[in-house]
């Protein structure tokens, strides 16, 4: 699945080098698998071929962000401000810029400032920006409501990693693995309706940020095994950059959980 899909994405790009679809579609497919060192040259020349395209400009900001490079990212931003209005993509990068380096009044100054205020995802980045002052037991009650199955509603991986990222991990995997057991919808955002490819979706954890603390937990591998990325990295010899980055042993625990999917 997600060597097809890279393949195919290759290929697109050679036929349609200078069009900026393919070129980002290529980057996106090896963003998927966690590579996101040889995902960025691509983000970046399909941002140089459609600078006035907002989702281009969020996903170099955020892989650069993902990848340490913040003053990159904040400058990759700023530049694009300077060519275009920003949109809600880029704004909302923009501010968690600011949030996910602790940056807080920064991130509240810009999100009343820009045009995020009193727009579709105002509620929600303020609900973010309230979360470090919430005591954990608040926290707790939050994440148990935004993550469980209501009406079928498909589990949002963004919110997995909000979960993990402010010490409610045990939620966040409970929720993966029991969606990945009973066929639970995931999805990447809450609310997205645009159905999405499994390799698609992963995009969401592997190339922002916010999903650091989802994949420096050891159940990371798990989940990994049960969605057929171990199979591809062992495959292909091609593992995630996060691989010499995590706490543990990313490899061995790869193995370990390959081992426990044949059993079953």
């Amino acid at each position: 699945e997600y060597a097809e899909r890279i393949e195919l994405a290759r290929r697109g790009r050679e036929l349609a080098p200078n069009d900026p679809f393919p070129v980002m579609n290529y980057s996106g497919a090896l963003m998927s698998v966690g590579r996101l060192r040889d995902a960025l040259p691509d983000a970046l020349r399909a941002a140089s071929l459609d600078p006035m395209h907002p989702l281009n400009a969020a996903a170099v900001a955020r892989t650069l962000e993902n990848m340490g490079r913040v003053a990159d990212a904040h400058a990759h931003l700023d530049e694009v401000f300077k060519i275009q209005p920003s949109s809600l993509w880029t704004a909302s990068a923009k501010f968690m810029l600011f949030f996910n380096a602790a940056q807080l009044s920064e991130a509240a100054a810009y999100l009343d400032a820009s045009e995020l205020a009193g727009s579709e995802l105002d509620q929600v980045l303020r609900l973010v920006l309230a979360l470090p002052s919430l005591p954990h037991e608040q926290r707790v009650a939050l994440f148990q409501n935004l993550l469980a199955s209501e009406q079928g509603r498909p589990l949002a991986l963004t919110e997995c990693m909000l979960a993990a990222g402010f010490g409610c991990a045990d939620f966040a995997f409970d929720h993966l693995f029991a969606a990945l057991d009973s066929g639970r919808g995931i999805t990447g955002l809450k609310g997205n309706a645009v159905h999405l490819t499994r390799p698609a979706t992963l995009n969401y954890i592997f190339g922002l940020a916010d999903g650091k603390a989802l994949i420096a937990d050891k159940r990371f591998a798990r989940f990994c095994a049960r969605v057929g990325l171990v199979d591809y990295w062992r495959t292909s010899g091609h593992w995630p950059d996060c691989a010499d980055e995590v706490p543990y042993d990313f490899k061995a625990e790869c193995e370990k959980a390959a081992r426990e999917v044949v059993k079953g």
